[in-house]
């Protein structure tokens, strides 16, 4: 609906402009299932069939534009998501529930591996922020989604960081309080 409340599109043009904006990065796409989603918006009253047209020897495209109740929608929905913290289940957050299954030593590993991967992340979205700002001139608007993953990113390693210091420090150990086999030391 966001791309359709810029101009009139067809839904191959949509996939190819959340593609060309790296849409991907922030929101679970599946493309292929993108015209069922356009039924459904047209079924709800969102969109509506604006006209269909052929180029070339492409097939036919049925072009949709965003009706005043699909402008409504929009706006609530969005509004809706920027204003209410909302629970989401990440599977990491799985992993620090279940981490007392695993011996303390595998923890540090794979939570070292973590803090490198979170690095070489920061680091690659800090160059591609600098890159569209130097090279694309675009405003700080349309950046707030890669600040927000710097940001998120630098937050999360730096409490990873505490946690493994803790655990090297012996004050986070959970081998005496397990009552299971999978998480003794060895």
């Amino acid at each position: 609906m966001a791309l359709l409340s810029e101009r009139p599109s067809h839904p191959y043009e949509m996939s190819v402009m959340m593609k060309a904006r790296h849409w991907h990065t922030s929101i679970k796409l599946n493309y292929g299932s993108l015209y069922t989603v356009i039924d459904g918006l047209e079924k709800r009253g969102y969109v509506k069939a604006q006209e269909t047209i052929r180029e070339g020897n492409r097939p036919e495209r049925t072009v949709y534009v965003l009706t005043e109740t699909g402008h409504v929608e929009l706006k609530r929905w969005l509004s809706d998501i920027l204003r209410t913290p909302k629970k989401e289940y990440l599977d990491f957050e799985a992993g620090l529930t279940l981490m007392l299954h695993l011996p303390s030593t595998t923890v540090l590993e794979l939570l070292s591996e973590r803090i490198a991967h979170l690095e070489s992340d920061i680091e690659n979205l800090k160059t591609q922020l600098k890159v569209l700002t130097e090279q694309f001139h675009l405003e700080r608007p349309l950046m707030l989604e890669g600040e927000y993953a710097v940001v998120m990113r630098e937050a999360e390693l730096s409490w990873i960081r505490a946690i493994v210091k803790d655990i090297h420090d012996g004050k986070l150990n959970w081998a005496e309080t397990q009552h299971f086999e999978g998480g003794q030391d060895t």
